[in-house]
């Protein structure tokens, strides 16, 4: 794949500039107004060693294509269970790529920086974070129901220093690929097991 297709993963506290565009992108795909994510990322520049933190991807033209962020609590009572993982977002055209396991994995990697040993993450989805290595912790009220609390520890290593990360997406039909040949097997494994139970 050439590198014109790399995402770049940027701590704002490394890029200020960013601070406005980022506010307006985060609440775009969120529904919180921009102010809260503008306050939020600019106590981030007041206090880059600390938390919040956020953190953009951007494409090759300078477009935001993925984000997260660091907060001390997603809106629910466990003020206990900090610092959060929050507004993971990743845009349709480069989901199922590896875009948002590289971004967890960076943003276990920045809190141990930090001097943090645990991350949190509230969630309603049943698997994806499990897959990118994070356990299932408890559930806790929010919103007037319950969601899914997860934990992970933290990366003692990454190739990156702190300014941040370079993203080489999977190649969607590499993926596509794939599936086609799980499908093939799990049908020839379905076909060989009719035939064992026919004999």
């Amino acid at each position: 794949m050439g590198r014109e297709s790399a995402l770049r993963l940027t701590p704002l506290r490394r890029a200020p500039e960013l601070v406005e565009p980022a506010a307006e992108w985060f609440a775009g795909k969120w529904s919180i107004p921009v102010s809260a994510y503008r306050e939020s990322m600019e106590s981030c520049l007041r206090s880059p060693g600390g938390v919040p933190q956020w953190y953009v991807v951007q494409n090759a033209g300078g477009g935001i294509a993925a984000g997260l962020g660091m907060i001390e609590n997603d809106f629910y009572p466990r003020r206990d269970l900090t610092p959060n993982v929050c507004a993971v977002y990743v845009e349709p055209a480069w989901r199922r790529r590896g875009v948002a396991r590289c971004m967890l994995d960076y943003v276990r990697w920045d809190a141990g920086r930090l001097g943090l040993e645990t991350l949190y993450l509230l969630t309603d989805h049943t698997s994806f974070y499990e897959r990118c290595g994070w356990n299932f912790w408890c559930m806790v009220p929010c919103d007037g129901g319950e969601s899914r609390m997860y934990r992970a520890g933290l990366l003692p290593a990454l190739p990156p220093g702190p300014e941040g990360l370079e993203i080489v997406p999977n190649p969607v039909i590499f993926q596509r690929a794939l599936r086609k040949i799980g499908s093939c097997l799990l049908q020839f494994f379905l076909t060989l097991t009719a035939f064992s139970i026919m004999d």
